[in-house]
């Protein structure tokens, strides 16, 4: 058996690499040609540092492919990690292997081992449990005096096809395309209805981030696999339902999608009953679907295989504080020792912390500049996910999106875009950062129009009509970066001058009741709210006094200490916006997204925002 490593996939070839797969009874969908190219296109396309293919391939003296590792050096800064080709996107990977062939694994680890040099740490993810690869990677990093640390959890639910054919319900509708150019059209929609499906569940909608959805783009339009299908479930003329799904040696994987409405009137339970039939007449015996999908959660037939993850490093094993994370309490006690080292140093160092900050932090001469930085656009860039109060609002919204004109105001990275943006009847967003601007273009153009999304300043909104909108949404506390309480008041101006009568103003502000060491819940918080407490004191001459005020301008960590954010207390704000004419105003915390119904309670926050939903009077 010979072990080389080539860098192009063409150096394995597409039909060698499917014939592996198909000897190997480990090997899943997300390891065929198809898929690992796709994902490798739409990933190292889009990388800002492009990683390096590394393809270990174990030959028979003829040449024939025996077993693979389909592998990618990612490089972040100058630390190289060496992972799965579809890492973070794929259910089950592994090392793909002739059944026959015993040992290949540890040959394939042989190679890897001569060529350390090439990277810092190796992570490998979503191994099946049951693999014998597992067991070779323990060996091998034993072996080779590695530091292993190896994580657990459940796989995607699979359930055996049932022998009995159920009806499918009145009124439903169902069509199964294998046409590829069918199922690029339903694309985008497939996505859209998938992102807002997922929009309030623990794990968020994979199609947030245009990477994964270009890599389901180059998977249908690539590939000359013809095992794909699409089915969609219509209800009249509308399709409340979708399944993306992908034959595999008698298995049916899936990744579903539901209208959100029509999820709860069992459009779902529906779903899964055309998807039995669609196993059965092609001849599958299971049906599995994608990482996280509740469609099967509590059935009783439901069965999640475990899989594990590996971080494997150069640094030494063993050492005491390692034995110490192993226990679940000894890790919450050493955590907890950790923030008290924390806690003595600001006790200690506080002032020269914020100053150390502010010099550090050199980002411009405004908050314009600071948010036009790039390193400040790359946290947003990473940002996806709606916090809980804009899950809750967006939920009750729902139904009324599709007839709703939305104003996006301080839109940044985009993080909104593909929950308020897509449904909408007209969507629009600005922001007064042009890298802002441009990131959110480049990672939301492909599902809202880009040229929607435009440079702007809240305080003077020149191009949008009066009374045009029906949603003005400014999130992550926008409307207190942009300067003073003057600059304030325009804001509300012109948002109830564009919002039309009965339209909804959405937006989050600092909380000027979280100015305060009280209200922790645990040790541990108290410890972090005492260390934060400390820190704005520093920054902030008088805090201690300042805190009781209705509102201030106040320095804080978000921008480096450097330029002041706005702090309100719920009361005063909800006062604020009835003196600018809106009514109705909703209070939800940050922390728990629970809407706080009883006023009396609304001080009583100590989140360090707070979500606002009001309406402007009919």
């Amino acid at each position: 058996m010979k072990v080389a490593i080539e860098t192009a996939f063409d150096a394995i070839g597409e039909r060698a690499w499917n014939d592996l797969v198909r000897r190997s009874t480990r090997a899943s969908v997300f390891q065929s040609w198809s898929w690992q190219r796709a994902w490798w296109r739409a990933f190292h396309d889009a990388a800002a540092q492009p990683g390096q293919l590394m393809l270990v391939a174990a030959r028979s003296e003829d040449g024939a492919l025996l077993a693979l590792a389909s592998l990618f050096i990612e490089k972040e800064g100058n630390r190289r990690t060496l992972k799965f080709v579809g890492d973070g996107l794929a259910d089950s990977l592994d090392f793909i292997v002739d059944d026959s062939q015993h040992g290949a694994r540890e040959r394939v680890l042989d190679q890897l081992t001569q060529h350390a040099e090439q990277c810092d740490a190796m992570s490998l993810d979503a191994l099946p449990a049951d693999s014998p690869t597992v067991a070779a990677v323990r060996a091998w990093a034993a072996s080779s005096r590695l530091s292993d640390e190896w994580t657990s959890r459940a796989s995607s639910p699979t359930l055996p096809v049932p022998a009995k054919q159920s009806a499918i319900a009145e009124g439903f509708s169902v069509a199964h395309s294998a046409d590829r150019r069918v199922i690029a059209a339903a694309l985008d929609a497939f996505f859209v209805q998938h992102i807002h499906r997922w929009s309030s569940r623990d794990v968020q909608s994979q199609f947030v981030l245009r990477t994964n959805r270009e890599m389901y783009r180059h998977l249908i339009t690539d590939s000359s696999d013809d095992s794909l299908r699409l089915t969609t479930l219509r209800v009249g003329g509308q399709r409340v339902a979708y399944a993306l799904s992908v034959l595999v040696d008698g298995q049916l994987w899936c990744e579903t999608s539901s209208d959100i409405v029509e999820a709860k009137r069992g459009c779902e339970a529906v779903l899964l009953n055309v998807l039995f039939a669609l196993a059965r007449v092609r001849g599958a015996t299971s049906v599995a679907l994608a990482r996280g999908d509740e469609l099967l959660a509590g059935h009783p037939s439901a069965n999640a295989r475990g899989s594990e993850s590996v971080r494997i490093t150069k640094a030494p094993r063993g050492g005491v504080r390692k034995r110490l994370a192993s226990s679940a309490i000894l890790s919450r006690a050493l955590a907890l020792a950790t923030e008290l080292r924390q806690v003595a140093h600001v006790a200690r160092h506080a002032d020269s912390i914020v100053e150390g900050r502010k010099k550090r932090s050199e980002l411009g001469a405004s908050h314009r500049d600071y948010y036009d930085a790039g390193s400040i656009t790359k946290v947003y860039v990473r940002e996806t996910r709606l916090q809980k109060p804009e899950q809750l609002i967006l939920r009750e919204l729902q139904p009324q999106l599709p007839n709703m004109r939305v104003l996006d105001v301080g839109v940044g990275a985009g993080r909104t875009v593909p929950y308020f943006g897509t449904t909408a009847l007209d969507y629009r967003g600005f922001d007064f950062a042009p890298n802002m601007v441009a990131a959110c273009r480049h990672l939301t153009g492909d599902i809202v129009e880009p040229s929607r999304i435009t440079e702007g300043d809240a305080r003077a909104m020149r191009d949008v009509a009066d009374s045009s909108c029906d949603l003005v949404l400014i999130s992550y506390n926008a409307i207190d970066d942009i300067g003073g309480e003057e600059d304030r008041f325009k804001v509300l101006a012109e948002v109830k001058r564009v919002a039309a009568p009965g339209g909804y103003f959405c937006f989050s502000s600092h909380n000027m009741k979280s100015l305060t060491p009280a209200g922790a819940s645990s040790a541990m918080e108290r410890l972090k709210r005492w260390r934060r407490y400390r820190l704005l004191r520093a920054a902030n001459p008088g805090l201690a006094e300042l805190r009781h005020q209705p509102r201030a301008m106040i320095h804080d960590v978000g921008m480096d200490y450097r330029f002041p954010h706005y702090y309100i207390a719920p009361s005063a704000q909800a006062q604020q916006l009835a003196d600018f004419g809106f009514t109705d105003v909703r209070v939800f915390s940050v922390n728990t997204g629970e809407e706080i119904v009883d006023s009396t309670r609304w001080d009583a926050l100590v989140d360090s925002w707070v979500y606002y939903l009001c309406r402007v009077p009919s």
